[in-house]
């Protein structure tokens, strides 16, 4: 997911995984949700962490943006 700078702080990260934990909650079979987020984005690891995701692994150079590596955290939400 990405939000535009001109958008970030309005709840939309929010109100869009809200949307997307709902609709995976009611999936037959469906145990969680796996994602990854860069280790450089500390308000979208605050989101997901306040939706009650938690990590479950690292990879240093998860990533390549314009030739520069970033590292991710891989994250996973249980659902009930």
């Amino acid at each position: 997911m990405y939000v535009a700078p001109v958008a970030r702080g309005l709840g939309a990260g929010r109100a869009l995984m809200e949307i997307v934990i709902s609709h995976a909650d009611t999936l037959d079979g469906v145990a969680g949700i796996l994602s990854s987020v860069s280790e450089q984005a500390g308000p979208a690891r605050a989101l997901y962490a306040s939706l009650g995701f938690s990590v479950w692994g690292a990879e240093p150079e998860g990533l390549f943006v314009q030739g520069v590596s970033v590292p991710l955290q891989h994250i996973i939400l249980p659902l009930p």
